[in-house]
Formats: structure tokens, C-alpha cells, sequence
């Protein structure tokens, strides 16, 4: 979607307190800051949603909707189902898109490119 509308969509980056993978760079994938300073951002009311996932913060920052809507584009929100329905009670107006993968072999497959531990794999899961 994001090519073949290009420059009417854009999707946002998320604020995380987890180290960088190696593929990833930052703002790209992520805009990775301390745990010090997520706990500002949410003392702030900085985040439309937010959520600890092992161990480390993730959250969708209202700057960036701002940033991506003040440059006359469509912010594109990809979050799980609790970020899902966070958002959803913020009365921020949107689609909701639900997404699954066709199998479970294909959902380890997409969740186990970003999950680094079969622990860490199990509780995604739950």
C-alpha cells in the first residue's frame, strides 16, 4: 500500500527503549531513547498508546501522527490489538485494519524475524 500510494501514506515510527537490531536505523524502524526518557514522554502525555513487551517500552508518539499529517499524508498506525484499542479510546479518528497471518507456521515466521529468544517468542504468543 505504502508504494503503491506513495506520498498519500506514510507509516510512523515508533519510540522504543530497546537496543537496536542490526538491520534496523534509527528513525527509520525505531527512534530509540533511554527508559528515563520514555517515562517522561508518558509523564508528558506524549504517547497515544503505550506498552512494555519484555521488558522494554514501545509507544506511538503524537509529534509523529503530527509530523506525518502536517506533511499532507495519511499516518499509517501498526500496533497489536491492545495498541489497537489504546488508540481506539483516545477517540483518534481512524480505520482499523485487522491483519493475521494465514497460518501459524507464518505468524512464527513473521513474529520470530523480530523476536530474539523462544521465550520472548512464547509470551508474543500468549
Amino acid at each position: 500500500m505504502l508504494k503503491k500510494y506513495e506520498g498519500i501514506f506514510e507509516k510512523k515510527v515508533s519510540f522504543t527503549t530497546r537496543p537496536a537490531k542490526k538491520y534496523e536505523k534509527e528513525g527509520n524502524n525505531y527512534y530509540l531513547i533511554t527508559k528515563e526518557e520514555f517515562q517522561k514522554k508518558i509523564e508528558n502525555k506524549d504517547f497515544v498508546e503505550y506498552r512494555e513487551i519484555n521488558g522494554h517500552m514501545y509507544g506511538t508518539c503524537k509529534n509523529e501522527l503530527n509530523r506525518i499529517s502536517k506533511a499532507g499524508r495519511i499516518p499509517i498506525i501498526e500496533v497489536d490489538t491492545q495498541g489497537a484499542i489504546a488508540i481506539n479510546k483516545t477517540g483518534l479518528e481512524g480505520n482499523f485494519l485487522f491483519v493475521y497471518a494465514p497460518s501459524f507456521e507464518e505468524l512464527r515466521k513473521r513474529i520470530g524475524n523480530r523476536i530474539e529468544t523462544e521465550e520472548e517468542f512464547k509470551k508474543r504468543i500468549e
